[in-house]
Protein backbone atom coordinates (compact mmCIF):
# COMPACT_ATOMS: atom_id res chain seq x y z
CA UNK A 1 0.00 0.00 0.00
CA UNK A 2 0.87 3.57 -0.52
CA UNK A 3 1.48 6.17 2.14
CA UNK A 4 -0.83 8.81 1.27
CA UNK A 5 1.28 12.25 2.42
CA UNK A 6 -0.10 14.64 4.84
CA UNK A 7 -2.08 17.38 3.52
CA UNK A 8 -0.02 20.74 5.41
CA UNK A 9 -2.66 23.89 5.50
CA UNK A 10 -2.33 26.90 8.12
CA UNK A 11 -5.73 28.90 9.20
CA UNK A 12 -7.22 30.60 11.01
CA UNK A 13 -10.30 30.41 13.72
CA UNK A 14 -12.55 33.34 14.70
CA UNK A 15 -15.29 32.53 16.99
CA UNK A 16 -17.85 35.67 18.00
CA UNK A 17 -20.77 34.26 19.69
CA UNK A 18 -22.59 31.64 17.71
CA UNK A 19 -20.25 32.82 14.53
CA UNK A 20 -17.75 30.74 13.67
CA UNK A 21 -15.50 31.71 10.63
CA UNK A 22 -12.76 29.08 9.52
CA UNK A 23 -9.77 30.24 6.61
CA UNK A 24 -7.26 27.66 5.84
CA UNK A 25 -4.34 28.40 3.43
CA UNK A 26 -2.01 25.83 1.41
CA UNK A 27 1.85 25.73 1.48
CA UNK A 28 1.53 28.15 -1.43
CA UNK A 29 -0.18 31.35 0.95
CA UNK A 30 -3.32 30.72 -1.29
CA UNK A 31 -6.17 30.51 0.05
CA UNK A 32 -7.74 27.08 0.04
CA UNK A 33 -11.20 27.08 2.10
CA UNK A 34 -13.07 29.61 3.70
CA UNK A 35 -16.25 27.91 6.28
CA UNK A 36 -18.86 30.65 8.11
CA UNK A 37 -21.08 28.90 9.83
CA UNK A 38 -24.04 30.23 11.88
CA UNK A 39 -27.18 29.32 13.13
CA UNK A 40 -28.97 29.34 10.00
CA UNK A 41 -26.03 28.40 7.70
CA UNK A 42 -23.39 26.51 6.80
CA UNK A 43 -21.17 28.30 4.05
CA UNK A 44 -18.11 26.46 2.22
CA UNK A 45 -15.71 28.66 0.06
CA UNK A 46 -13.98 27.00 -2.25
CA UNK A 47 -11.85 29.64 -3.75
CA UNK A 48 -9.31 27.39 -6.09
CA UNK A 49 -12.08 25.70 -7.38
CA UNK A 50 -14.61 29.10 -7.59
CA UNK A 51 -17.37 26.99 -5.65
CA UNK A 52 -19.54 28.14 -2.83
CA UNK A 53 -21.48 25.35 -1.23
CA UNK A 54 -24.24 26.82 0.82
CA UNK A 55 -26.29 24.83 3.08
CA UNK A 56 -29.81 25.81 5.08
CA UNK A 57 -29.13 24.42 8.49
CA UNK A 58 -33.00 25.66 9.10
CA UNK A 59 -34.12 23.06 6.68
CA UNK A 60 -31.48 20.19 7.27
CA UNK A 61 -31.17 20.74 10.93
CA UNK A 62 -27.84 19.01 11.19
CA UNK A 63 -24.59 20.29 11.53
CA UNK A 64 -21.85 17.99 10.76
CA UNK A 65 -20.63 16.09 13.71
CA UNK A 66 -17.40 18.08 13.96
CA UNK A 67 -18.93 21.33 13.60
CA UNK A 68 -21.82 20.30 16.05
CA UNK A 69 -19.08 20.48 18.83
CA UNK A 70 -18.47 24.41 18.44
CA UNK A 71 -21.97 25.01 18.79
CA UNK A 72 -22.67 22.82 21.61
CA UNK A 73 -23.32 24.20 24.93
CA UNK A 74 -22.45 21.63 28.35
CA UNK A 75 -25.40 19.87 28.17
CA UNK A 76 -25.90 19.43 24.80
CA UNK A 77 -21.76 17.85 24.77
CA UNK A 78 -23.15 15.78 27.39
CA UNK A 79 -26.19 14.37 25.40
CA UNK A 80 -24.61 14.16 22.70
CA UNK A 81 -20.83 13.06 23.07
CA UNK A 82 -18.68 10.30 25.86
CA UNK A 83 -17.30 13.11 27.25
CA UNK A 84 -13.74 12.44 28.62
CA UNK A 85 -11.09 14.27 30.11
CA UNK A 86 -7.51 13.97 31.59
CA UNK A 87 -4.08 15.22 32.14
CA UNK A 88 -0.83 14.50 31.91
CA UNK A 89 2.22 16.30 31.79
CA UNK A 90 0.65 19.79 32.40
CA UNK A 91 -1.87 19.28 29.93
CA UNK A 92 -5.16 18.94 29.92
CA UNK A 93 -6.66 16.63 27.12
CA UNK A 94 -11.05 16.51 26.44
CA UNK A 95 -11.78 13.99 24.33
CA UNK A 96 -15.60 13.60 22.68
CA UNK A 97 -16.78 10.43 21.68
CA UNK A 98 -20.19 10.75 19.24
CA UNK A 99 -23.14 8.76 20.77
CA UNK A 100 -24.71 8.66 17.03
CA UNK A 101 -23.12 5.31 16.03
CA UNK A 102 -24.43 6.77 12.61
CA UNK A 103 -22.14 9.82 12.31
CA UNK A 104 -19.07 9.25 10.30
CA UNK A 105 -16.68 11.17 13.06
CA UNK A 106 -15.19 8.42 15.57
CA UNK A 107 -14.06 11.05 17.85
CA UNK A 108 -12.56 14.83 18.90
CA UNK A 109 -9.87 15.36 21.13
CA UNK A 110 -8.96 19.04 22.58
CA UNK A 111 -5.71 19.47 24.45
CA UNK A 112 -5.01 22.46 26.39
CA UNK A 113 -2.38 23.75 28.70
CA UNK A 114 -3.42 26.40 30.82
CA UNK A 115 -6.50 26.31 29.41
CA UNK A 116 -5.32 27.84 26.21
CA UNK A 117 -6.08 24.93 23.24
CA UNK A 118 -3.03 22.90 21.86
CA UNK A 119 -4.02 20.90 19.65
CA UNK A 120 -7.71 19.45 17.62
CA UNK A 121 -7.39 15.98 16.79
CA UNK A 122 -10.26 14.65 14.74
CA UNK A 123 -10.50 11.05 13.73
CA UNK A 124 -13.01 9.38 11.38
CA UNK A 125 -14.73 6.17 11.14
CA UNK A 126 -12.53 5.72 7.82
CA UNK A 127 -9.47 6.38 9.29
CA UNK A 128 -8.75 10.25 7.76
CA UNK A 129 -7.28 12.06 10.51
CA UNK A 130 -7.16 16.06 11.06
CA UNK A 131 -4.43 17.03 13.63
CA UNK A 132 -4.68 21.01 14.11
CA UNK A 133 -1.94 22.55 15.95
CA UNK A 134 -3.44 26.25 17.61
CA UNK A 135 -0.04 28.22 17.48
CA UNK A 136 -1.44 31.39 18.52
CA UNK A 137 -4.91 31.61 21.00
CA UNK A 138 -6.55 34.66 21.77
CA UNK A 139 -9.72 34.55 24.11
CA UNK A 140 -12.41 37.59 23.88
CA UNK A 141 -10.27 39.74 21.55
CA UNK A 142 -12.48 42.67 19.95
CA UNK A 143 -13.72 41.21 16.71
CA UNK A 144 -16.08 43.15 14.74
CA UNK A 145 -19.24 41.92 12.51
CA UNK A 146 -17.23 42.63 9.35
CA UNK A 147 -14.73 40.30 10.23
CA UNK A 148 -17.03 37.27 9.97
CA UNK A 149 -18.31 38.00 6.72
CA UNK A 150 -17.34 35.48 3.84
CA UNK A 151 -16.65 37.70 0.53
CA UNK A 152 -17.24 35.84 -2.44
CA UNK A 153 -16.35 37.23 -5.91
CA UNK A 154 -19.05 37.91 -8.37
CA UNK A 155 -18.85 35.01 -11.16
CA UNK A 156 -18.51 32.32 -8.56
CA UNK A 157 -20.89 29.18 -9.01
CA UNK A 158 -23.30 28.57 -5.51
CA UNK A 159 -24.62 24.86 -5.11
CA UNK A 160 -26.52 23.58 -2.56
CA UNK A 161 -25.62 19.80 -1.97
CA UNK A 162 -28.34 19.02 0.52
CA UNK A 163 -30.81 20.13 -1.60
Amino acid sequence: SMLRQPLVTRGELWLKGETLLYVLTNTAGEKELTVRLDKQTLQIYYPLLNTLEVIDLQTTGTLPQSLAFWQADPEALARDYEVDIWQAAGLHTLRLIPRDTRVSLQELRLVLRAFQPQELMQVEKNGTRMRMHITTFTMNPEISEAQLDLHVPAGTRVTHPLQ
